[in-house]
């Protein structure tokens, strides 16, 4: 997770799948978020737990967690989950990043879309979950 720290440090903004952050953790599936906020967008089943709590999630969900929190996935393959983190400052850099990062263009629908623009949706819907 250091190399992610790193580059949330140098840049305030991460994208990987949860395969490469657990690669880059030698293998180590427990992170704390830190004084980061982690957006996992879930396409595939992942069972895992928030501060000692246990979540199963399905498919087509996306997770919000929040700074100093403690989460442990369990096996899962992680190459169809994506992990978008941040920083506060990032987020409110200045007041043209925060009113454009609040604009439509930002919605969850358009959000998924470029995201995830190599993976058809085939109209499936998507849930937002905040831990």
């Amino acid at each position: 997770m250091y190399i992610v720290t790193d580059e949330l440090k140098l840049i305030g903004f991460s994208v990987s799948t949860l395969q490469k952050l657990v690669q880059k953790n030698s293998g180590i599936r427990k992170f704390n978020t830190l004084d980061y906020f982690c957006i996992y967008i879930v396409m595939e089943d992942l069972t895992m737990e928030v501060e000692d709590i246990p979540y199963q999630i399905k498919p087509h969900h996306i997770i919000f967690i929040g700074p100093e929190k403690k989460v442990f996935f369990r096996e899962s393959i992680g190459d169809q989950i994506y992990v978008i983190s941040f920083s506060s400052s990032f987020y409110e850099r200045s007041s043209k990043d925060s009113l454009f990062l609040n604009s439509n263009l930002f919605s969850t629908t358009v959000l998924i879309s470029l995201l995830l623009h190599s993976i058809i949706l085939k109209k499936k819907k998507f849930c937002l979950l905040s831990v």
